[in-house]
């Protein structure tokens, strides 16, 4: 089975440049009970690692669809990787979604 985990609450975060924020919803596309299981167990590490990577962006850099299809590339890999370390795998892992974006 898949299932969509969304990453509550909503990240809002800083950006690289004063006054400049980033408020987003994310949720994970996870097949298999176990895989949605080890991934609720490891949400807090993959909230800091997504955060961390958020909170290095500039408001210049999330413009285009290009730009924003990177980050959200980029948010997966984050996301693997940290279930990589955390958790050995991230098998069960399909992909991540953007579902509120919003530069302010």
């Amino acid at each position: 089975t898949i299932e969509y985990l969304e990453m509550t609450p909503k990240f809002t975060v800083n950006l690289a440049e004063p006054r400049k924020y980033l408020r987003i919803n994310v949720q994970l596309m996870v097949e298999g009970d176990k895989a949605i299981e080890k991934v609720r167990k490891h949400f807090p590490v993959l909230r800091h690692n997504l955060i961390m990577l958020f909170s290095g962006q500039s408001a210049a850099d999330l413009q285009t669809m290009e730009q924003r299809e990177k980050l959200r590339e980029d948010s997966l890999r984050a996301v693997e990787n940290a279930l990589e370390k955390h958790a050995k795998n991230s098998d069960g892992l399909r992909d991540l979604f953007f579902t509120e974006f919003l530069v302010q």
